[in-house]
């Protein structure tokens, strides 16, 4: 007999693929040297302002929203496929429509418990599910976050998913903050440093990422820069897509393996402890 969850281990398997694959894209595109860096120098009486800019040669792949997209549905299936297993457990048959809800307030979740028909019966399929089931997917809900639903991973991977369906995903050049390693040290000729002022964001062709102002007391001064600023690949609301991937995969992993080993495997299967290799590509 197939294991109930048998259906999520390979969504989730395949999601994990479309994840690794992305990764290997963003390093080939990477490995192409697609931006340069250039300096620019003003001065004004004895003051001076050094920026650095990037400037993009070649933008991410379009090819990589598709497999983010990829990412996103098999990952969504394998929420509605764990919900599935769930009606058809507690209920002891299954139902249609089931799907698994993800709200980022709390009165959605409200009106998706509380759906009803025409004649006012109530349709919600959650309604057959065991108090403790529902306990732990309203524990799993974008709303319990109040002020953080929306980087809720969940509400994400929701986000991702809807816009999969009606557009192609894009990406971008992200600047991103600067680390402790940014450091500005005065060459000759310096009386002293005025600011120091990284900038980070989404980089469109071009883009300023690092501003120096310092004050001169001879003929030929300068400065020397160090800068920790890195360049990333990020969706057009600034989320970086390689680290906003590994925790939505990593968060409905769990939630998949909380329901499996709680709730399948104390009804007589094998647990879902690790992915296990998805079927051969058709």
């Amino acid at each position: 007999m197939a294991h109930p969850l048998l259906g999520c281990r390979y969504k989730l398997s395949r999601a994990e693929r479309h994840r690794q694959d992305l990764g290997h894209e963003i390093r080939l595109w990477s490995n192409r040297d697609p931006w340069a860096s250039r300096l620019e120098r003003e001065t004004e009486g004895t003051q001076h302002t050094l920026r650095s800019f990037i400037d993009v040669r070649e933008e991410p792949p379009s090819h990589l929203g598709l497999i983010i997209g990829d990412w996103a549905h098999n990952l969504r299936s394998a929420l509605d496929y764990l919900m599935y297993e769930l009606v058809r457990l507690d209920h002891g048959q299954p139902l249609r429509g089931t799907q698994f809800p993800i709200c980022r307030q709390f009165a959605d979740y409200q009106a998706f418990r509380r759906k009803e028909d025409k004649s006012g019966k109530r349709t919600c399929f959650m309604r057959v599910l065991e108090f403790s089931h529902r306990r732990a997917i309203n524990r799993a809900q974008p709303y319990r976050r109040r002020d953080g639903a929306d980087t809720h991973p969940l509400a994400i991977l929701r986000a991702i998913s809807n816009r999969d369906k009606h557009r192609l995903l894009h990406t971008a050049v992200f600047a991103t903050q600067p680390g402790e390693g940014t450091a500005v040290t005065p060459k000759q000729d310096v009386e002293r440093i005025v600011s120091v002022t990284p900038c980070y964001g989404l980089v469109d062709k071009s883009a300023e990422i690092l501003e120096v102002v310092y004050i001169s007391h001879g003929p030929d001064p300068g400065v020397n820069v160090k800068d920790d600023i890195k360049l990333d690949i990020a969706f057009d609301n600034g989320l970086p897509v390689v680290e906003t991937l590994r925790e939505v995969t990593e968060y409905v992993f769990a939630v998949v393996s909380e329901f499996d080993q709680f709730v399948f495997g104390a009804h007589g299967v094998r647990r879902f402890t690790r992915l296990e290799p998805a079927p051969p590509r058709s």
